[in-house]
């Protein structure tokens, strides 16, 4: 059985100061294999230590975490390989001390793995899934009670040459579940968005004439976790393979692409963060951009930690500025994984060395932090 541990840790002045009223900061870690994590010098924000998952089949990672609050998070795992179904999950409703797990339709094959989850509450979620190894027919899964059952949902993207990145709702009826195949073909690989109003019932393309125009190959590359988008309140932003940022202010009822560079950019994949509704940083193949008027313009961010690929980036919620950082430290994918965090609004980066290999991460405050990984 894989296990979990939890450190505290008090935060430092400087942290503290950014923290608003809360005095620790905690993080979680949310991974497969046991992770000998320890605390980082006084002058760290905290560490992540290793809590198990309940989860016993092998190998697996976790491609896609939800985090609920400090007590309730999900978690979705995947062949390391991305060449072998599955379609494992997992759930705590107690920070980690106990887990629920099981194995979403398993008369389903081996054909279709699990690759993000989107979790409302503590009972209900959705789970999006591909085929593999073409990743062109998407499913999605959805569980009201707590994941003792999944129902599938059924709409345009369950046929040939569809599939689904990632999905948000923006409450318990309305959300998007917004992706494009991944076969590497410009003809094939477009962005498609379908949109429900009764919390999945029904799922209907958007047609695409009611969206922009996309750019050839305008789709999404597979990255781990909910970092492909950002969103508040009614609003929803993400970006594309081609460096456009894509912006809906009214969930889905009207659609803006925002180009992040005049240089032709392809076959990119962004991490998305807000920290309100005018300022956010995307960053992805070894370079940043940051936007202060709500993702219309977009200015090069060069402060980060030189790296290939930026994996995720995070505004901490509830923080006054503070930022989370996943990097790749050599010249290769999936190789040496680095964390960093600001606590200026990303102008300046603190290195944090013997970090676990964290795929998706996720803060639900300036104390609480979920991550995922394995192999560690």
């Amino acid at each position: 059985m894989k296990n979990f541990t939890r450190f505290l840790q008090p935060a430092t002045a400087a942290m503290q100061s950014l923290l608003k009223p809360k005095l620790l900061k905690k993080f979680t870690a949310f991974c497969l294999l046991l992770a000998a994590c320890t605390a980082l010098s006084a002058q760290a924000p905290g560490t992540w230590t290793a809590h198990g998952s309940g989860i016993t089949a092998s190998p697996r990672d976790f491609l896609g975490i939800d985090a609920v609050s400090p007590d309730v998070a999900w978690g979705v795992a995947e062949h390391p390989t991305f060449s072998v179904g599955a379609r494992e999950f997992c759930r705590t409703l107690d920070g980690g001390a106990t887990w629920q797990t099981g194995v979403i339709d398993p008369s389903n094959g081996g054909q279709f793995t699990s690759l993000a989850v989107y979790a409302l509450d503590a009972e209900t979620a959705w789970v999006i899934m591909t085929n593999i190894p073409t990743q062109n027919h998407g499913k999605i899964y959805k569980t009201t009670d707590g994941g003792q059952s999944w129902q599938e949902q059924t709409g345009s993207f369950n046929g040939t040459g569809n599939a689904v990145a990632f999905i948000h709702f923006f409450d318990a009826d309305n959300g998007l579940a917004i992706g494009s195949p991944g076969t590497g073909n410009a003809a094939i690989d477009s962005l498609r968005i379908w949109k429900t109003s009764d919390g999945g019932n029904a799922w209907n393309r958007i047609p695409p004439d009611q969206l922009p125009t996309p750019l050839a190959s305008e789709g999404f590359w597979i990255t781990p976790g909910n970092g492909h988008y950002a969103a508040i309140g009614d609003k929803i932003w993400f970006g594309t393979r081609r460096g456009r940022i894509w912006y809906s202010p009214d969930k889905d009822e009207n659609w803006q692409a925002f180009p992040l560079s005049t240089q032709n950019i392809t076959n990119m994949s962004f991490s998305m963060t807000f920290s309100d509704e005018q300022n956010g940083i995307a960053a992805g193949y070894g370079i940043a951009f940051r936007t202060e008027d709500g993702g219309q313009t977009w200015t090069p961010l060069t402060t980060l930690p030189a790296s290939v690929v930026y994996y995720r980036i995070q505004h901490v919620p509830g923080s006054n500025g503070a930022y989370y950082l996943t990097y790749e430290a050599s010249q290769s994918f999936y190789n040496q994984y680095r964390h960093a965090y600001s606590l200026d609004d990303g102008e300046t980066w603190t290195l944090i060395a013997d970090q676990p290999r964290l795929l998706p991460f996720e803060f639900v405050s300036p104390t609480v932090g979920w991550g995922g990984g394995g192999g560690l």
